[in-house]
């Protein structure tokens, strides 16, 4: 049972396209359920029927989950904007052995450690890694991430450089 947290995969976005190259290869293999905590879209919007697996949109859906999400300030709005409004709802609900954080760092770093599932799956780092060096405040909160994917050699030698030997290429997933 895999969860990703990252752009909705039809979105057209590296990341969604990335998410759907590789949650379709999964889905195909027959070997796992997934699961996906879109960022971009809204909670229940029709379009997510247009792909095999669960989807959750991280924006809210009602009139009650908006107030919620606008009335905190805009640190809070940005993290809810990447996950933490629905977050544990959905670690809760699919109950997932991986999550796989497939986003920029910072979109997710700030809170994910401190959400009520953390310890409850195994959590997967997955980064550009694109500029060096890294913020050594990504560089600590990634340390207890086992497995940190990054696209390729050059970002993986950041990642290895930064102090996080547990870095990994996983190419972009192209068809």
């Amino acid at each position: 049972r895999i969860l990703f947290l990252s752009n909705f995969s039809l979105a057209n976005s590296g990341f969604g396209k990335y998410k759907k190259n590789i949650l379709s290869k999964l889905y195909k293999t027959g070997k796992f359920e997934l699961c996906e905590l879109a960022c971009g879209i809204v909670d229940g919007d029709p379009i997510t029927l247009r792909v095999p697996w669960e989807v959750i949109g991280v924006l809210p859906k009602n009139e009650e989950e908006r107030h919620r999400f606008e009335s905190v300030d805009e640190h809070t709005k940005r993290a809810f904007a990447y996950g933490l409004f629905r977050f544990d709802e959905a670690a809760l609900r699919f109950k997932p052995d991986i999550v796989v954080c497939h986003e920029d760092v910072w979109s997710w770093s700030g809170w994910v450690k401190q959400s009520k599932t953390w310890g409850k799956f195994t959590p997967v780092a997955f980064h550009p890694f694109d500029a060096e060096p890294m913020s050594e405040e990504f560089v600590e909160f990634l340390k207890d991430f086992k497995y940190v994917f990054t696209y390729g050699e050059w970002s993986r030698q950041i990642g290895i450089k930064a102090g996080l030997p547990q870095t990994e290429i996983a190419t972009l997933g192209v068809d």
